[in-house]
């Protein structure tokens, strides 16, 4: 039966659906090629003979070789493609399938495992992170606690300070404020020992630490080197402010003095010198007025060593602390004079010499007169309003006060930070 073309002119097919085979699709386009040659040769009404017949034996003219008898030839048809053949090649293609999806689902199971290893792994990583962060949390609280504690054994002493400052210079006690110094010196070096102690354990954690954790480190090594620096600064201060009250007080020790010989002075002179006993009593009271005058001169001239620094740098005097107090050392010499003086008019008495009595009395007097106009020039300014001055313009704006207030400070805001 031969295969010829339809009424709609198209080229006949073996089977009308194909399933996209190398065979079939190579079937078609012959057969379309065949229509095409019948279509054109219009000498034969049959058309040529048809590529493709079924059952039917090819022409003896057509030679071909048996696949299995090399050199021999026989004739071959063509026969439409085997159904086994479609049915292998399905098998084939849903093999590979399985195969691909077998793979897909061990690229996806490998892949999911190890995420679950990388999440196990980093969850594990997460949680030491957590402990470390723990600890140092832990460590850290107890750090500051330590350098609270220090700071509460220091606050007294600062505390000392504050109150020693807020002070007149005039009711400060040297003696009670040099025994305190003494003993908080063995306390001060205790503290500041264990403050560096812990300063340098925090500053272990501060370099593992970021965020909230390092902002609170930072503050504690700042209320230490704050509480560290207000002690030194404090004890430097206290030790100021004693040299200034020794100074006072040597200024007023020259007043205690010079009013002591005066007095010793006016009682060697008042009396009568009646008999020998009168005129050794008035020399021995001359000798003891002499005695304090010349302690009142060497008070002055001690205020001149240890306050004449503070003094000049006061800048509340025109002149120098030499210029300004020398006045007070020339009175006392003065006073020792006239009282000199009193004293040989007495001998005169006992050696009945007239003259020597009268050139030692006008002598006497004329010392008295130059002390007494000399003294009242410098009323205001005795050597205990000098130093008063000086110290009240120089120690509160002193580099160790300064110091002290702004450490002290800054450790109270950062402690209540």
């Amino acid at each position: 039966m031969r295969i010829g073309r339809s009424k709609t002119g198209a080229a006949g097919h073996i089977k009308k659906n194909t399933r996209g085979t190398s065979n079939e699709i190579s079937f078609s386009v012959l057969d379309s090629m065949k229509g095409q040659d019948e279509e054109d040769d219009g000498a034969s009404p049959l058309g040529r003979i048809s590529l493709f017949t079924l059952g039917a034996k090819k022409p003896a003219s057509t030679p071909s070789k048996q696949p299995t008898l090399p050199g021999k030839t026989a004739s071959r048809t063509h026969a439409a493609p085997h159904k086994a053949t479609w049915k292998s090649t399905d098998h084939e293609v849903t093999a590979r399938r399985s195969r691909r999806k077998r793979s897909r689902r061990m690229v996806v199971g490998l892949i999911s495992v190890a995420c679950l290893i990388g999440i196990v792994f980093a969850g594990i990583i997460g949680v030491g992170r957590y402990q470390q962060m723990q600890e140092r949390a832990l460590n850290l609280t107890s750090q500051i606690e330590d350098v609270r504690q220090q700071y509460s054994v220091a606050e007294p002493f600062l505390t000392l300070v504050k109150d020693t400052l807020a002070t007149p210079l005039a009711d400060i006690d040297r003696a009670a404020l040099e025994q305190q110094l003494t003993g908080w010196e063995s306390r001060q070096q205790s503290i500041t020992t264990k403050l560096r102690a812990t300063k340098t354990a925090i500053e272990n954690i501060e370099g593992q630490s970021s965020g909230a954790e390092l902002e609170r480190a930072n503050k504690a090594i700042g209320v230490v080197n704050a509480t560290i620096k207000a002690m030194e600064a404090g004890r430097t201060a206290l030790t100021e402010v004693s040299d200034a009250a020794s100074s006072y007080a040597q200024a007023e020790s020259f007043m205690t003095h010079a009013m002591e010989g005066d007095a010793d002075a006016r009682e060697a002179v008042s009396g009568d010198l009646t008999d020998a006993a009168a005129a050794n009593a008035a020399i021995e009271m001359s000798a003891a007025a002499i005695t304090e005058f010349a302690a009142a001169r060497d008070a002055v001239q001690a205020v001149i060593a240890s306050a004449g620094g503070m003094i000049d740098q006061s800048g509340q005097f025109e002149a120098s602390a030499a210029e300004l107090l020398q006045p007070f050392v020339d009175y006392a010499n003065l006073r020792i004079q006239a009282q000199e003086h009193a004293q040989e008019a007495d001998k005169g008495f006992l050696a009945t010499s007239s003259q020597q009595m009268i050139d030692a009395n006008a002598s006497y007097n004329a010392a008295e007169e130059q002390a007494a106009d000399l003294i009242a020039d410098l009323r205001g300014s005795y050597p205990t309003d000098i130093v008063q001055r000086a110290y009240e313009a120089t120690i509160p704006t002193s580099e160790s006060v300064t110091a002290w207030q702004a450490e002290w400070t800054r450790a109270q805001q950062l402690l209540e930070g």
